[in-house]
């Protein structure tokens, strides 16, 4: 792929743009401080197509590719990070498009791509890493299906989802990670599932974040997804596609805190002249708006080698690296070029500041992206000396 978006890709950027700025600026700071998840604008966004582009044609999906979700990723969270939450409605439904039978994929997608059903992604084990070793909820083979037990903590969407993608430790005796883990489809209302949001988050407080227990549910058979043994390879993709969509969030929560200063620095008078007339502030706002460009191509190519079946786990962990720690610098810097103004909830940098921290830790930290980085130049055998 070269450097520039085709017009398709284009347009979807631009109709991205025009949804999110008419329906979000009027609900996003009420909903933030209600904690309240955006449920009309989600429906809206699935009718005109927002909504698991990736979903193909033949299960009600748009058929599109890794880089359009990720182009209608960043503008959403470029207008409002926390609204963005409307997209997640379809994150983890990768691995039952991907790894799940066909009854599967034309039982669960369709739903999420109309609007009717939300899933949640519960792959973190109730220490709430993102390593797939810590898988604490155990599935057992009995009779005709599994029962499950345990407990995930940091589920997306957990407080309102109507399915889950849940990974399970199926062979506990069995030390490689590649034969230990199974991945399964989980009704929201089974009996034994019980969800607690959580409530006070720093940021993204429309998105429902909640702790999953799972008490002696019991699944048939058709709800593994793939072969039993196969969770490790279908959330490794999984997560490789999510290390992408979150660096578009981060471009888009950086651009949405550089168009706030933009606006402001042109706006904001001191000492004769509008604040941007002085070095100090232009200096500031050409290095963020560098920063953001960066990032973006980085994310495009990371998107579009999926898209062309070449995934590089590198380049994805570079792209989310980059992208959340960007997005952390840049909305700091922002609140700084607002001043007082900047510290204030009557304006949107605050807001920012406090989504962005998110994308540090959402999925795998940073600090575990570095090391994936690493490993692919310095070779597992010395990263497991470290």
């Amino acid at each position: 792929m070269g450097f520039d978006l085709t017009n398709e890709q284009n347009d979807i950027k631009q109709a991205a743009r025009q949804f999110a700025e008419k329906e979000f600026p009027e609900v996003g700071r009420d909903l933030d401080t209600k904690e309240e998840f955006p449920r009309e604008i989600w429906k809206k966004a699935c009718e005109l197509g927002f909504v698991g582009v990736f979903i193909q044609q033949d299960y009600g999906g748009a058929g599109l590719g890794t880089l359009e979700n990720c182009l209608i990723t960043e503008e959403f969270y470029r207008v409002d990070p926390g609204m963005g939450s409307v997209l997640l409605t379809s994150y983890g439904s990768e691995m039952i498009q991907s790894g799940g039978s066909e009854d599967q994929r034309r039982k669960y997608l369709p739903p999420i791509a109309r609007g009717e059903q939300i899933i949640g992604m519960a792959s973190k084990g109730s220490n709430g890493t993102g390593e797939i070793s810590n898988a604490t909820i155990e599935a057992k083979r009995e009779n005709d299906g599994y029962v499950i037990n345990g407990e995930k903590t940091f589920v997306v969407n957990g407080g309102i989802a109507d399915s889950f993608v849940v990974v399970c430790t199926s062979n506990p005796g069995n030390y490689d990670p590649f034969e230990k883990h199974s991945a399964f489809i989980v009704g929201g209302d089974c009996e034994g599932v019980q969800a607690r949001s959580y409530r006070n988050k720093l940021g993204v407080r429309a998105t429902d974040i909640a702790r999953v227990t799972f008490e002696n549910v019991r699944l048939p058979l058709e709800n593994l997804i793939g072969k039993e043994g196969s969770g490790h390879s279908l959330l490794k993709q999984f997560l490789l596609r999510a290390k992408v969509y979150i660096s578009a969030m981060g471009t888009g929560v950086s651009q949405g805190a550089l168009d706030q200063a933009i606006k402001f620095a042109k706006m904001r008078h001191a000492f004769g002249h509008p604040i941007g007339f002085f070095q100090g502030i232009h200096f500031k706002l050409a290095e963020i708006a560098t920063s953001i460009e960066a990032v973006r191509y980085l994310y495009y190519k990371a998107g579009s080698e999926i898209d062309q079946n070449k995934p590089n786990s590198k380049l994805a962990s570079m792209a989310k690296l980059l992208a959340a720690e960007v997005s952390a610098q840049v909305t700091a810097e922002v609140i700084q070029i607002h001043g007082g103004y900047g510290y204030m909830k009557d304006l949107d940098p605050e807001r920012f500041y406090r989504d962005a921290q998110f994308l540090r830790i959402l999925e795998e930290t940073t600090e575990m992206d570095k090391a994936v980085i690493a490993k692919s130049f310095l070779g597992a055998g010395i990263m497991g000396q470290i």
